[in-house]
């Protein structure tokens, strides 16, 4: 087991190559390339499925099932806050993209964060557990040194969603996930604002409420073998990313043209006796 414990480092550039073989008890995995810049590309939903036992979608019916999504990029990703996210409507029974923005001139966008509702059905003809990993296959920092991950913060809802449930009796459990921060919630050389926000952190990273990242590219890897996914059940993800105006990692000029990351999101299931 990777500790989750990852040390925050800056450098001037880290990049991961992928591998073209895959894991033999990843039978199934649908895949979110996400882009974190002052500038990027598409965010792309894709379907890798060897044994047609999990099917993705848009919208809970799953009647729209697809192994492409392709999604608008995430531009000139600006600081925002836990406190502003837990006041967002992300996790709805309303599949797609959730994002905000704002206009900064005629022909430029900022982003406050990146967010995008999906679900997940069991097609096969018997149970099987499922799981979910977010990777960074590749980051770089400009001249200043910075890190994007060092104050990304991601939020993964995972709930079960069932036809006849109403907005009062919906779930919404998440997990945030951060890279660990070295600094103590009882360092006195710390202002007030950091020491508060460390503190907030521990606390939820007692309850299970947060994790750190793993201190490997894939960053995040939840239980595999948890929960069982049943024939024809649904199961409703929400993902959010943004970057973490109360990390003390995220002051000054956090970007340039140079800053980048790209990170894949993927859901899948291995073999579960009934």
């Amino acid at each position: 087991m990777v500790n989750q414990r990852s040390i925050k480092k800056s450098k001037k550039k880290r990049r991961i190559i992928i591998g073209t073989s895959i894991s033999a008890v990843l039978v199934t995995a649908f895949i979110i390339i996400a882009f974190l810049s002052n500038y990027v590309g598409n965010f792309t939903i894709s379907l890798i499925d060897y044994e047609t036992r999990l099917a993705l979608s848009t919208s809970p019916d799953m009647e729209d099932t697809t192994t492409h999504i392709a999604l608008k990029g995430f531009n000139n990703a600006v600081p925002y806050t836990k406190a502003d996210i837990d006041k967002a409507s992300l996790d709805t029974d309303i599949g797609g993209e959730k994002s905000l923005s704002f206009e900064i001139s005629d022909d430029q966008e900022a982003s406050l964060y990146f967010a995008y509702t999906f679900f997940v059905t069991n097609v096969g003809d018997g149970p099987c557990y499922y799981y979910y990993g977010i990777k960074i296959n590749d980051e770089s920092s400009g001249d200043n040194n910075k890190l994007i991950s060092d104050a990304m913060r991601i939020r993964m809802y995972e709930n079960t969603y069932t036809k006849d449930e109403t907005i009062d009796s919906m779930t919404h459990e998440y997990i945030d996930y951060i890279r660990y921060n070295v600094e103590s919630s009882t360092d006195d050389s710390l202002n007030a604002d950091t020491r508060s926000y460390l503190a907030s952190c521990e606390e939820e990273y007692d309850s299970g409420q947060l994790k750190y990242f793993n201190d490997s590219s894939t960053i995040v890897l939840s239980d595999n073998q948890s929960t069982k996914l049943w024939p024809n059940e649904v199961i409703r993800y929400t993902l959010a990313i943004w970057i973490d105006g109360d990390d003390p990692d995220c002051e000054g000029d956090f970007f340039d043209n140079n800053s980048g990351i790209r990170i894949s999101t993927y859901v899948g299931s291995e073999n579960a006796e009934e």
